[in-house]
């Protein structure tokens, strides 16, 4: 029978920790759920986002690398395979906690029978958890104050008498990691040793939409034997609401004087609102541009301008959540690609200065480990 079993429940992280924790040699592992919660200092904390204090992900095996994401790659990841918003906390004001939550697949569903990492062929595998609260700002009254991180993790497994045999699970890993330039082509040879489900495509810099930094992807087998992709970026920019039914939905805190500006960390925004969660201001979104708004923020009945900070709410429907780029195979019963000799995806660079990444998704073999 599947069961969910807790590995860790709030344990305290260092301010910088690589955290581990011994898997089972027994069991199939459907997935791995991950949150880490910290507090921010007693001034504030702008622009820090947990998310980004979370270098890696891993599930690892000796060298064999059977996970591995980033805080934001792992946040995209969790929005396909839950079909549903992280719950994840993300505030600027003082003294508020944050959280971060993530979802690891390694099958194509939960309670997948077919599909998931079995650990019984596994030596020595390990969960393992990078993490550097310091990442963006120093720890103290405007970061996140030091030893209030915690981490709490559950582990989906199946590790009864009816254990099931599955041969393949779902590898979710970083293939590539850059730094944009302003024109140009990025060339990634891509693995062609399992079947793809998924590849992600992130492209993160402040007030530009992914598609503006990378304008067209190519997907090519075999110099052109084969073309998977070939189309602008932009043509995707709705592609997350395909796995919600909907536009993927976002919160916030921020906290800001008039005419001040929020990051949320996303791409372009349909709909936002924003509203003063004290009550003698009126907060109005004044500009929105790449998922960055700007708040008007006035004093109530007085007509002039707040310049103190105040926690404002911030709600918006965006494209391209986590400044990211979805391409699905599953509907055509995944991307085949042990028939070519190479893979290659290439990338059209518009803006400079952009932290890029790819990740994809592949169906490997469950390989017994001598």
């Amino acid at each position: 029978m599947w069961r969910r079993t807790t590995i860790a429940n709030v344990e305290t992280l260092n301010d910088t920790e690589v955290w581990e924790y011994a898997l089972p040699n027994a069991g199939v592992l459907n997935a791995v759920f991950l949150q880490l919660r910290a507090t921010n200092g007693a001034t504030s904390n702008l622009g820090n986002a947990l998310t980004q204090c979370v270098n890696a992900i891993q599930v690892v095996d000796g060298g064999r690398i059977l996970a591995d994401l980033t805080g934001d790659q792992a946040q995209a990841v969790t929005l396909v395979a839950a079909k549903n918003e992280p719950r994840s906390v993300i505030s600027e004001g003082v003294s508020d906690v944050q959280t971060y939550q993530a979802l690891i697949p390694f099958g194509m569903k939960l309670y997948d029978n077919d599909v998931g990492l079995d650990l019984s062929k596994l030596r020595n595998p390990r969960l393992r958890v990078d993490f550097d609260l310091t990442a963006v700002r120093a720890a103290g009254a405007t970061g996140f104050v030091t030893g209030t991180a915690r981490i709490s993790s559950v582990l989906l497994i199946n590790d009864g008498a009816d254990t099931p045999s599955p041969s393949s699970f779902l590898k979710s890993h970083e293939i590539k990691r850059w730094t944009t330039a302003a024109s140009g082509d990025e060339l990634t040879q891509a693995p062609i040793d399992g079947p793809w489900a998924k590849l992600f495509v992130r492209a993160h810099k402040t007030n530009v939409n992914p598609d503006a930094v990378l304008t067209d992807v190519k997907v090519t087998f075999d110099s052109g034997r084969f073309v998977a992709i070939d189309e602008l970026t932009k043509w995707q920019a709705d592609a997350f609401a395909l796995f919600l039914g909907r536009k993927p939905f976002f919160h916030f805190t921020a906290f800001k004087a008039d005419a001040e500006v929020f990051d949320t960390r996303h791409g372009s925004v349909d709909n936002m609102s924003a509203q003063a969660l004290i009550d003698t201001n009126v907060a109005v979104l004044a500009t929105f541009e790449a998922g960055r708004p700007t708040i008007n923020l006035n004093v109530l009945g007085a007509g002039t301008t707040q310049t103190t900070e105040d926690d404002i709410y911030i709600g918006a429907q965006v494209n391209n959540p986590y400044k990211t780029i979805v391409y699905d195979f599953v509907p055509q019963g995944l991307l085949s690609v042990d028939q070519y000799s190479r893979g290659d995806i290439v990338l059209t660079q518009g803006t400079d200065a952009a932290a890029a990444s790819l990740v994809l998704q592949q169906i490997m073999d469950n390989i017994t480990v001598q």
